[in-house]
């Protein structure tokens, strides 16, 4: 759903940009992997987070070193979204292997439409407040993106670095 959304606006934003059009398409692709983050709750829930910790921490240096290559045989953009939805998979990946590893089983699992629906009513006012916190914290790089797409750049990398600052209060609340 997503990933057709995605697609859908930068066809009507952009429609004779196809490398954006292509970057979106591979990057909004990761998003097929969100619902392993479920298991990463789970592993919250019993305090055992450190396991996903390593598996997500693998990967990370696992494609830290694959991004390194690509800057040093100065590969294309696309390569680089491509590194980033292999990043999303394989953190998909590494989560389900430690779950298994755990002694838990995925083929176990199954859909309950009953429970869905119920949790979809109770957080009906966190998904529209957090669809409102999404919407204010982007709308200035989307007007950004308007203006110039370098100075957007720019802008993205400047306020990831910033946001290496809320990871710290995030890890302590999520231990505690």
């Amino acid at each position: 759903m997503v990933l057709l959304l995605a697609v859908t606006a930068v066809l009507l934003l952009y429609p004779k940009d196809s490398l954006t059009l292509w970057l979106v398409e591979i990057v909004a692709a990761g998003t097929m992997f969100q619902p392993f983050e479920t298991i990463n709750f789970w592993f919250q829930s019993q305090v055992q987070s450190k396991y996903i910790a390593v598996a997500k921490n693998s990967v990370s240096l696992l494609v830290a070193g694959i991004r390194i290559g690509l800057i040093l045989v100065q590969a294309s953009v696309i390569a680089f979204a491509g590194v980033t939805l292999a990043d999303v998979a394989l953190v998909g990946l590494a989560i389900a292997l430690v779950y298994q590893n755990k002694g838990n089983n995925l083929k176990l699992w199954r859909v309950s439409w009953q429970r869905g629906k119920k949790l979809l009513q109770e957080s009906g006012q966190l998904v529209v407040s957090s669809w409102a916190i999404f919407i204010y914290s982007k709308i200035d790089l989307i007007m950004l993106g308007f203006v110039d797409k370098t100075e957007s750049g720019y802008y993205t990398v400047a306020v990831k670095l910033s946001e290496i600052c809320d990871v710290l209060p995030l890890i302590i609340a999520s231990s505690i």
